[in-house]
């Protein structure tokens, strides 16, 4: 088993401008010489754990249908998988656990030691390696990995199809591209950016945390990944539809009339895919690079 890990380590470290295993430091920088980026805050003050950095019971909720989405969609084992703008590489962990070899790229410093030691707490470090770039421009050569995937990135971005070009670029054939983004169509996420825009307005510190975001429809979606030249194999939404799932618990727990309705918006949405995937907190697609 040792012999065949490290055999593909060193296929991707081929495929790389630099080794993998040099640490941060990319295109001969050091870490000293590395600007700092606006996301260096968010990941630094991130909780470090076995479990995701998440801040609220509702992003926890979020965190765990991306993880089942992950493990529906791909049965990859012993596979080379890169997590395009990883954060954490949280996401990617379960294929760790499928003792895949994960590289996680991102352009902050604190969200790839974050990611280091999330996997070295869950005795996975060996599975990850780090590389400090843009998305916009990885350090790859061509067709490298088996499986390309992100999760909220593609919306910060007004270039989508320049960054799903990438990906497409250093997938190999026949492969698969995963890509999970906010749903433009989830009302509860407008309602929340209304309150944090105003909440800052009166300077109670409060503003939307995230930067530039971009939701889509899971038309748009579809959309750019065929453009950039994938192949639409699967599309789903993530999380529940109206109200969120844990505020409908909280209400739940108080107020006994709406038990029935918990039930029944959750039937609901398990029943109908298609509610879920025009309506959910986020929207998501499978796509293959073709063979030829």
């Amino acid at each position: 088993m040792d012999e065949d890990f490290g055999y593909r380590r060193q296929i991707c470290e081929a495929g790389l401008n630099r080794p993998a295993n040099s640490g941060y430091d990319v295109n001969g920088k050091t870490m000293a010489q590395v600007k700092s980026t606006p996301w260096d805050k968010w990941w630094a003050s991130a909780p470090v754990g076995p479990s995701p950095p998440y801040r609220t019971i509702a992003s926890l909720e979020r965190t765990r249908s991306e993880r089942e989405l992950m493990a529906r969609w791909s049965n990859l084992r012993k596979g080379i998988v890169l997590e395009a703008a990883c954060g954490s590489a949280w996401h990617s962990m379960i294929l760790a656990q499928r003792d895949c070899y994960v590289i996680g790229l991102d352009l902050s410093i604190a969200a790839l030691r974050l990611a280091r030691s999330l996997y070295t707490q869950s005795q996975l470090d060996r599975n990850l390696d780090t590389v400090l770039a843009d998305i916009h421009a990885m350090p790859f050569r061509d067709c490298i990995f088996d499986l390309v995937f992100n999760q909220g990135v593609l919306e910060h971005f007004d270039d989508q199809t320049s960054v799903i070009g990438e990906m497409f670029r250093v997938l190999r054939k026949g492969s698969i591209a995963i890509s999970i983004v906010p749903n433009l169509l989830f009302l509860w996420d407008h309602l929340i950016r209304l309150t944090m825009s105003l909440l800052s307005k009166v300077h109670l510190g409060v503003g939307w945390p995230f930067g530039h975001e971009t939701p889509m429809t899971a038309r748009r979606l579809r959309l750019l990944f065929e453009i950039s030249g994938f192949s639409v194999l699967d599309m789903d939404g993530v999380c529940p539809v109206l109200p969120p799932l844990y505020l409908r618990k909280r209400l739940a727990d108080r107020m006994a009339l709406l038990r029935s309705l918990v039930m029944v918006t959750r039937s609901m949405e398990r029943s109908s895919r298609r509610v879920k995937m025009l309506f959910g907190q986020e929207v998501a697609i499978k796509a293959q690079k073709p063979c030829f």
